[in-house]
């Protein structure tokens, strides 16, 4: 059972971590709902992964709340789009975005009226409110894909800090805060064209729920992982670790014209696993 009011002794988790559980399922739509699980979905516990996408109506691409969108991408308020465009941004083979490469030519259909299909652009529908509809919804505001982050899974969580794309979280309990207050950034605009992109709720979570998502997360990690334990066992590697000198300069003590590399050790680690892996702002250097 997954509820925690008549589930007093859950056998395989607390009883704060199952009413986390619940709170973090609540899928009403709502300004003052969390709907954690409408963007971490399903096992992957992400709309990003590739099973999600190729189960979807339209592929990698999605209306979410009058937004035409990349499915598993979201600008949740973290910093203004202006500061990293996200998936919004272009390289030199063009957009990132699927959303961009699906409509090049601009959103069509925004807060178009209709009486038929007939009255859309191609792919449309002529919604009940008489508007025409991508995706089963109105399209009322048009991209909103600027600014947007890949929704991460969510699995073994508790190991990566720090959190969002800029590491604005160190820890979980400032995630759900930032969650709480319904993100950074009011309101959520495009930068290059200042279209309004459908922002997070405000549901206020009081202390006990914001404990209890934590519970929750925290027991998102495997404890083979936790333990590296096969399959998740390690041989002896190095990994780069920046570079000895300063702001002015670095070192090259082998001449090679190329500045030395620190390198941290990470032993070897068996199949029957070793110490408990610590979280990432947790090691120290050469731990």
């Amino acid at each position: 059972m997954t509820n925690p009011w008549t589930n007093t002794n859950p056998a395989h988790i607390s009883r704060l971590a199952l009413f986390g559980a619940t709170v973090f399922n609540d899928r009403t739509r709502g300004a003052t709902n969390v709907r954690c699980s409408n963007c971490h979905e399903q096992a992957e516990l992400t709309d990003a992964s590739a099973r999600r996408i190729a189960e979807a109506a339209n592929g990698p691409v999605r209306n979410r709340d009058g937004n035409i969108i990349d499915k598993g991408f979201n600008n949740i308020g973290v910093r203004p789009a202006s500061d990293d465009l996200g998936v919004g941004a272009s390289d030199d083979f063009g957009s990132l975005s699927h959303a961009h490469r699906r409509f090049p030519a601009g959103v069509p259909g925004v807060n178009q009226p209709c009486v038929t299909a007939a009255d859309c652009p191609a792919t449309f529908t002529c919604s009940t409110t008489n508007l025409c509809a991508w995706d089963g919804t109105v399209v009322s505001k048009g991209f909103g894909v600027e600014g947007a982050m890949k929704v991460p899974s969510l699995r073994n969580v508790a190991l990566t800090a720090p959190f969002f794309h800029n590491g604005d979280a160190l820890t979980l309990h400032q995630v759900m805060a930032f969650y709480s207050r319904g993100g950074n950034v009011f309101p959520v605009t495009q930068f290059s064209d200042g279209v309004p992109i459908e922002a997070l709720g405000t549901p206020g979570l009081t202390g006990a729920e914001i404990d209890a998502l934590v519970a929750f997360m925290e027991v998102l990690t495997d404890e083979r992982v936790r333990f590296r334990r096969a399959p998740f066992d390690n041989p002896q590697l190095f990994v780069p670790n920046g570079h000895p000198g300063d702001e002015t300069m670095t070192e090259d003590t082998d001449g090679d014209g190329q500045a030395d590399d620190n390198l941290i050790q990470i032993p070897p680690v068996g199949a029957a696993g070793g110490p408990e892996l610590k979280g990432f702002l947790e090691f120290g250097a050469g731990s």
